[in-house]
């Protein structure tokens, strides 16, 4: 199977404080390609945690080929990973458990191995 690479990324603006934090998330998948995408995470929490993963939701609501997805998250990476080799969702377990359930229903009808999560690290020079 040959995979296309889909970048991922989320962060977050003033974190530590729960009144002025402002996060975003964005989705690359080509230079100059019109389905990347780069939004404000909508709703009260606003964590680069929660953006991480609005993210990897983007990508498995829109993804028409076999891809692997490059995610400096390590816990995103291995929370859906566990999920799909599991193929079930640790019900109440999971921090943000609404968009991993979003993200479990998009996955459930895929061919296996159609989306596979990566870990890259972040913030190299």
């Amino acid at each position: 199977i040959k995979y296309y690479k889909i970048f991922t990324d989320g962060s977050c603006y003033n974190g530590k404080s729960r009144t002025l934090a402002r996060a975003g998330w964005g989705v690359h998948y080509a230079q100059h390609s019109v389905h990347n995408r780069a939004e404000a995470l909508r709703g009260p929490v606003q964590t680069s945690y929660r953006a991480e993963v609005r993210a990897l939701l983007h990508v498995v609501r829109n993804v028409a080929v076999p891809s692997v997805v490059m995610i400096d998250c390590k816990g995103v990476v291995d929370t859906f990973n566990k999920m799909v080799d599991a193929k079930e969702l640790e019900d109440g377990t999971l921090k943000e458990d609404d968009l991993w359930e979003l993200i479990f229903q998009a996955v459930q009808g895929m061919p296996e191995d159609f989306i596979l999560a990566r870990w890259m690290p972040s913030h190299l020079s």
